[in-house]
Order: structure tokens, then sequence, then C-alpha cells
């Protein structure tokens, strides 16, 4: 599904040289025979740019951003296997990346708290690079939604006052 030439097109990789899909994977999985401990030994990631941003993102800033953001998750791009694709079937252009958790050595790369700090990784590099970041949007979503009902408490105290003073409520 991610390395479907129908839905997009590769961006990046590092230490692969598979033609296919099927190819990177076995490569990605000969590695990982390195740690037997381990049950999950990838990661799995997206980076989703706003739907503005996508569109006048070039290539190598997305290579560029995709790098960084691997990075702040102590994946080493230059490395770690892994493969980046793009996808633009939908409205915005996404990036899914492929990593290998398992290191040359054989170690892992820890996957502690890896959702929430994926999620700051790209909410500080969307800042970084003056880019829209979900969590703002989420940040700004909910401050308007506080606005709008202390503005709502606001109006109804206005009327109860008018409807007291004019004697039309007791």
């Amino acid at each position: 599904y991610v390395m479907d030439k129908e839905k997009g097109y590769e961006l990046d990789r590092n230490l692969l040289c598979g033609d296919n899909p099927k190819e990177i994977m076995e490569e990605i999985k000969s590695m990982q025979e390195l740690n037997q401990r381990a049950s999950n030994k990838t990661f799995s990631l997206v980076l989703s740019p706003d739907i503005k941003d996508g569109q006048k993102l070039t290539n190598k800033e997305l290579k560029d951003i995709t790098r960084q953001y691997m990075g702040k998750l102590g994946i080493d791009p230059d490395k770690q296997q892994f493969v980046a694709f793009v996808h633009t079937e939908k409205k915005h252009k996404h990036i899914h990346i492929i990593a290998n958790r398992v290191q040359t050595n054989g170690k892992l790369i820890p996957d502690h708290h890896i959702g929430k700090r994926a999620q700051w990784a790209a909410h500080e590099i969307a800042q970084e690079r003056g880019l829209t970041s979900a969590k703002q949007i989420m940040i700004d979503n909910v401050k308007s939604v506080k606005i709008r009902f202390i503005c709502c408490k606001i109006c109804q105290l206005q009327i109860k006052r008018k409807l007291l003073n004019n004697n039309m409520i007791q």
C-alpha cells in the first residue's frame, strides 16, 4: 500500500536497493534478523503537511523535512534503512515513512511514546519552517471554542440583566 506507484512516488531511501516493494521489505527483514527478541521492528510514520503547504513544498523541501523529522525521532536517515513515499492520491500530499528499528549492530531504536514524540517533532518543524502545524490548528480550535463559550455566557448574562432591569423575569 505505502509504495504503490498509483498512489504517489518515492521521495527518498537509505541502505535499500530493491526495485520493488517486495524486494525492499525483504532487505528490511534481513536486517531485522539481527534482533531475535523484538516483535515490533519497523517504524511506520506519516507526515501530513497542511493542504496549502503541501501544494507549495518542493520535493527537496519534502525530503529535507522528512530527514529532519526522522532525526528528531532518533532515526538517523544516513545510517538507518528507510524508504519515504509521497502519496498524492488525496487532496493533500502526505509522506509515508517505513524505517527499520533494528540498527546494524542489532540494537533497537527506542519507540517509547513515539506517537506523542512524532506529533511534537512535526509541530516543531512546522514552526521552524513557517508551516501550518496540525497541533497549532488543534490549539487554535480549542481556543476558539473557549472564546465562543465565554462570549455565549457573556451574552446570556447581558440578556438576563436586561430582562431583570425591565422586570420581565424575577
